[in-house]
């Protein structure tokens, strides 16, 4: 049995996706791709060090599913806290949720 093991970093917005809602269809090899909503992806590095001295110490990028809402507020740049997930079954680390915006120049959710 996998076990889950949450961590909180701090790290740096660095790209914002909107994808536009899909309707269902028809694909030319005759599948049906079922319809998609739209969706908010935020991509952020982040670090358990994270410092203007020192840079970054083992970075991670994983991409965020953020609400609309969230994602107006955040910009390139925009410091931020993440909730990531490492499983002892996989190595590769799982997004989970942006939890606080650290920036002064934005309204944060902490």
């Amino acid at each position: 049995m996998a076990i889950l093991r949450p961590i909180l970093e701090e790290g740096i917005v660095v790209s914002k996706v909107h994808k536009d809602a899909m309707e269902s269809f028809k694909s030319s090899s005759g599948e049906v791709v079922p319809a998609q909503p739209e969706k908010f992806v935020v991509k952020v590095i982040s670090s358990y060090e994270c410092t203007p001295d020192k840079g970054m110490s083992d970075p991670t990028i994983l991409d965020y599913k953020v609400e609309k809402e969230l994602f107006d507020k955040l910009k390139f740049g925009t410091k931020v806290r993440v909730k990531f997930n490492m499983s002892s079954a996989s190595e590769k680390p799982k997004a989970d949720s942006i939890v606080a915006i650290l920036d002064n120049r934005t309204n944060g959710l902490n």
